[in-house]
């Protein structure tokens, strides 16, 4: 029965451990060249964890510009509508003063006497 063996179960278990360090070693940027043991690359490896790090701070700067773009939008529109009331109002004001101007100046824009 090869399943209960412990040698087999002690070879997958070894193969296992061996293939998760040479997985280390390579993503260190280690390299073999034969021989015992392995050698460090003479290039930087990227430290993952800024990586990760870099792309979590850039997920929250997105969101934070999106959050702020919504904002500006509100503001603008707000704005845009405070303008549009405030046009409507002087635009009233303004004809009524025309209208009062017709009614108290003559054809000339001189003060009528009457």
């Amino acid at each position: 029965m090869i399943i209960g063996n412990p040698e087999v179960v002690e070879a997958i278990m070894g193969k296992r451990r061996t293939d998760a360090a040479v997985k280390t070693l390579e993503a260190k940027g280690y390299k073999w060249n034969g021989g015992e043991f392995w050698k460090p690359s003479l290039v930087e490896t990227p430290d993952f964890n800024t990586v990760d790090g870099q792309r979590t701070r850039i997920n929250e700067l997105e969101l934070l510009l999106a959050e702020k773009m919504e904002e500006h939008r509100t503001y603008r529109n707000k704005t845009l509508a405070a303008i549009k009331k405030t046009d409507k109002a002087l635009r009233k004001a303004l004809a009524v003063l025309y209208e009062q101007h017709e009614l108290l100046c003559d054809h000339n824009g001189r003060p009528s006497n009457g």
